[in-house]
């Protein structure tokens, strides 16, 4: 507040926030921070905090190299507002026209400490092609982690499927096998991504990855193909025994080769809901797995997050 509002201090109070800001206690680089991404910032606050030659209009790649890694650590966590009370604070997403860049460029810096906290932030607002350069410029060397960093992202968020970032990466296996591995990662971590076989477009374009996960999604797209046939017949079928049938079928197959999507379960309780034969037992197999599926996605989300770093030398406000 003091910063944004520079113009009504007198002298005196100035030079009281600048010694402030370099006094030695534990929390100055987050005081420093926080100083450092506001929308101006006073020609006498940069002076203090920078080193001589080095203000915040240099190219965002001096800026990283020249100023105490530190320092500049501390403000792009203020900047993206992770980890909390960061964001609870309102102190992010100020200075963008200075920061912003300087997260680009970290992002696509695999070795840097806050690589992954760039791309996060870089993932947020869910724009695939801006996502997709990144991962292009990390290339083959770095795709299995930028596989990992992508799917947890992924996994922490509802929407966000970026299907222009995705085919990106998945062009960057090095043959069919890999190709094949990173699929299954992601079938693995499907439940907790998609609700329904219907999301699978959203997330991915391309038709050869699209096969792929289908042929991996089998335990819900031929139910739905089987259901479909049987609740839907010709009219010149004898829809009550082929609905016995499949009630028979689809009961053996929840229970063996149970679907990953809860959304399936849905789709089936629904088209059950038309069936002219007895389906309790298959009504009470979706149920459960339905419940289970709830289960898995929870479990996935858990194995995946990341707990916050700490904020070494922070003093709770």
């Amino acid at each position: 507040d003091l910063i944004d509002h520079w113009s009504l201090l007198r002298d005196d109070e100035r030079a009281t926030v600048c010694e402030r800001l370099k006094s030695g206690r534990s929390d100055d680089r987050w005081l420093q921070a926080v100083t450092l991404t506001r929308s101006e910032v006073p020609h006498a606050v940069v002076v203090t905090l920078l080193p001589e030659g080095i203000d915040l209009s240099q190219p965002p790649t001096r800026l990283i190299d020249m100023a105490p890694p530190s320092l500049i650590e501390a403000a792009i966590h203020v900047y993206c507002g992770r980890p909390q009370p960061l964001w609870w604070l309102g102190t992010h997403h100020s200075g963008e026209a200075v920061w912003e860049p300087v997260v680009e460029i970290i992002a696509r810096r695999p070795d840097h400490p806050l690589f992954e906290l760039a791309l996060d932030h870089i993932t947020y607002n869910g724009d695939g092609k801006r996502v997709a350069h990144i991962v292009g410029d990390l290339g083959t060397t770095n795709a299995e982690r930028a596989l990992g960093i992508l799917l947890r992202l992924k996994v922490g968020c509802t929407g966000n499927f970026m299907p222009e970032a995705w085919a990106t990466l998945l062009r960057l296996a090095a043959d069919s096998d890999e190709h094949g591995r990173w699929l299954d990662r992601m079938a693995e971590a499907a439940p907790a991504i998609l609700d329904d076989i219907s999301d699978l477009r959203n997330w991915l374009s391309d038709d050869g990855d699209l096969r792929g996960m289908l042929d991996r999604l089998q335990n819900d797209f031929l139910p739905l193909e089987m259901a479909k046939i049987a609740f839907d017949p010709p009219d010149d079928v004898d829809a009550r025994e082929m609905q016995d049938n499949m009630v028979k079928v689809l009961a053996f197959l929840v229970r063996e080769r149970p679907p990953l999507l809860f959304g399936t379960c849905d789709r089936l309780l629904r088209w059950l809901e038309r069936a002219t034969v007895d389906t309790v037992e298959l009504v009470t197999l979706l149920r459960e797995r339905r419940a289970a599926i709830f289960a898995e996605r929870e479990a996935i989300e858990q194995a995946m997050k990341q707990p916050d770093p700490p904020l070494d030398g922070w003093i709770d406000p």
